[in-house]
């Protein structure tokens, strides 16, 4: 099988690389082979970031997720999911939160958001799915946890022991934060379990 391929996007500010980091320090603590690549800009603000994760039970030679074969995507932010969508397998899972940044010209009143842009994610990847965790966060009292929500959501699907995921935690925080994102992994959990069953079948990655 081939490696499993993991897509974390969102906008600069959005944790989006820490996000991609706790992912992989997951799978190493479970003594999976892991490559992390990450494109960002220099420092602007609202920017698109993206980070590619890939794990495998073997070396991997590159982190680069082929376009199109990416198994899972993670979307902090609902205009840089549809942004990137197209580069995840159709069989794969999309699990976007439900925050939306005005562009610039939304911001002036020149256009209007999309409003079928969960219509359109979903012709791409039909097993994709919009959970609110950017709320979730902020009733955390920790905003920058909306990652947290959506790797505790993805969780079950990865092959990562949980005492990993706590282990991952505990090497990136302390104290209050910590409790946090404990919390919001917690929570993305609880929201997997109300899921379709559809959406709880884990990808099989095709052969390589």
């Amino acid at each position: 099988m081939r490696p499993l391929g993991i897509l974390v996007v969102g906008l600069s500010g959005q944790e989006v690389e820490r996000v991609a980091t706790l992912l992989g320090e997951a799978a190493l603590g479970t003594g999976q082979d892991v490559r992390v690549a990450t494109d960002r800009p220099a420092s602007l603000l609202g920017a698109s970031v993206r980070c590619q994760v890939r794990i495998a039970s073997g070396e991997l030679a590159s982190p680069f997720v082929p376009e199109g074969e990416a198994d899972l995507l993670l979307g902090l932010e609902r205009l840089e999911t549809l942004r990137w969508v197209h580069e995840v397998d159709p069989a794969g899972l999309v699990a976007v939160s439900d925050h939306l940044v005005p562009t610039p010209r939304m911001r002036l009143g020149l256009e209007e958001p999309p409003p079928d842009l969960l219509a359109r994610l979903r012709a791409r990847v039909a097993r994709t799915v919009e959970v609110p965790a950017a709320a979730e966060a902020r009733a955390l009292g920790r905003p920058a946890c909306a990652g947290g929500v959506l790797l505790g959501l993805v969780a079950p699907l990865l092959p990562i022991a949980e005492v990993a995921w706590d282990e991952a935690l505990q090497g990136a925080f302390a104290g209050e934060e910590l409790a946090a994102w404990r919390a919001a992994l917690a929570r993305g959990r609880a929201l997997f379990g109300l899921l379709p069953e559809a959406l709880r079948r884990p990808h099989e990655p095709r052969a390589a």
